[in-house]
């Protein structure tokens, strides 16, 4: 027999054996073991819809084929279909208990599509600026046919020695600001997933859409927001800052070491209503892994600019009413995560940042403590540093912060 995926052909051949007296209706071992390495070829030269209506014949003629359902379970989720592949992997483990591949992965499938609850506080403070104390609780409900809801509310205590207010005042301020986004994402099917999000602050609201889709190893991604809270500058939050955005971005798996990812995304920026600026977004990364299993360590560069295309003055005082100014980051960093006992794990990064246009740069670094006392709980600490270069500054931001999040 002679399989031909277009892309890889295999020829094989068989001698007449015993199964050549099989009554009809009955499985034939050594045709299903054909076809199980035609949908492994299928799928791993980017087929997965011919590897699943491959599979799910074979499944149907042997459905106690272990070797077939995990390689189904493999296809769904390559189809974002995590649900599926985690009942594969139940059936396939009801069958054997001991497969420590499909305990590994149904358990990552869990931990991902798992409806969550999460409570963080974090204390950060930019050298010459400000401090905050952000808490934001945020969650994700779904449901049986694939829907999700997703929340997050956060409360910002700031305190600042100087901002610039739309009537020419500059002064202190000390107290609070929130912002709440509650967004509905449905199952992804043949034409992606979409997304439909509600936002707003005390001084603001607004809405926005996604799509995304995914192709083999690639992800397209596309945003259109519309008076979104930008909380990215004191003066925004302070006084009701809002940004319009419509973005395009590109992901792609070169390999099972390398990734590429690029977007774009024009940005329009407002202060009490009024418009503040305009600014062009392009940014671009690769990543290599460089060490796998454990520790996981990858080894990236990004680049990251905004250029301003025009900005809005204060009539009265003659200064921006946003402090926007053009970057052009150029960033490269190691990141590494894994296991140091059963129920601990690590995170950590390291990295430095150069802003050429700014003529700026500073250190970036981040090391997170995960604690997993029960399967559905995890306490997370971090404490990390970066530079502020979307201020057109090179100041340091530092920050440090503890979590809890529970999965049920």
């Amino acid at each position: 027999a002679e399989i031909d995926t277009g892309a890889v052909r295999i020829r094989a051949t068989r001698t007449a054996t015993a199964t050549d007296q099989l009554a009809p209706g009955t499985a034939d071992p050594e045709a299903i073991r054909l076809e199980y390495y035609r949908a492994l070829v299928l799928l791993e030269t980017g087929n997965p819809h011919g590897a699943r209506a491959i599979l799910v014949e074979q499944l149907r003629r042997d459905p106690t084929n272990i070797e077939i359902i995990l390689l189904l379970a493999q296809a769904e989720e390559r189809l974002r279909r995590p649900r599926r592949a985690i009942a594969l992997y139940d059936k396939a483990l009801a069958l054997d208990p001991n497969l420590p591949a499909a305990i590994r992965d149904r358990r990552r499938l869990n931990r991902d599509t798992a409806d969550t609850f999460g409570i963080e506080t974090r204390y950060q403070d930019v050298t010459n600026g400000e401090t905050q104390v952000i808490t934001t609780l945020d969650g994700q409900i779904s449901s049986t046919t694939g829907f999700a809801l997703s929340f997050e509310a956060q409360n910002r205590t700031l305190d600042s020695g100087t901002v610039s207010r739309p009537n020419g005042d500059n002064g202190q301020f000390d107290g609070d600001r929130q912002r709440a986004e509650l967004t509905l994402a449905t199952p992804a099917n043949r034409f992606g997933s979409q997304t439909a999000s509600v936002f707003g602050s005390n001084q603001v609201a607004g809405a926005g859409i996604g799509w995304e889709y995914v192709a083999n190893d690639t992800t397209w991604q596309f945003e259109g927001l519309y008076s979104e809270p930008d909380f990215n500058f004191v003066e925004g939050i302070v006084e009701g800052g809002s940004r319009d955005r419509v973005a395009g971005s590109w992901r792609r798996q070169l390999s099972d070491l390398y990734e590429l990812s690029a977007g774009m995304a024009l940005n329009h920026y407002s202060l009490s209503g009024d418009h503040a600026g305009t600014g062009s977004e392009t940014t671009a990364e690769i990543r290599r892994v460089i060490a796998a299993p454990w520790p996981f360590a990858t080894v990236g560069y990004r680049f990251d600019a905004e250029y301003m295309l025009n900005s809005q003055t204060n009539d009265l005082t003659g200064a921006n009413l946003l402090p926007l100014s053009s970057r052009e980051t150029h960033n490269i960093d190691v990141s590494t995560e894994g296991y140091l006992t059963d129920f601990v794990r690590a995170r950590g990064l390291a990295g430095y940042t150069y802003d050429r246009l700014n003529g700026g740069g500073g250190p970036q670094g981040e090391v997170s403590l995960i604690y997993e006392p029960l399967d559905d709980l995890e306490i997370t600490t971090t404490l990390g540093t970066s530079l502020t270069a979307s201020r057109g500054t090179d100041n340091q931001l530092i920050y440090g912060g503890i979590s809890l999040r529970t999965r049920f």
